[in-house]
């Protein structure tokens, strides 16, 4: 089977994901969208060559960053 996309979401603790989104936006070279979510918990990084957004994270309530 051969994969075509990914989409990785990165959650992080609320009291550090400022600071973890600009990280990846800057890695990533993608921009931040709008917050997003009840809360405002999600944002997507928004690649500036305009390919498929696959990276996204999520603010949480957990003490530590994860992945899924």
């Amino acid at each position: 089977m051969q994969t075509r996309w990914t989409v990785v979401f990165i959650d992080h603790p609320g009291t550090t994901s400022d600071v973890a989104a600009s990280f990846w936006a800057a890695v990533s070279g993608s921009t931040r969208s709008a917050p997003r979510g009840d809360n405002g918990e999600f944002v997507t990084f928004e690649p500036k060559d305009g390919a498929d957004h696959h990276l996204r994270l999520q603010r949480t309530e957990a003490v530590e960053a994860g992945t899924h």
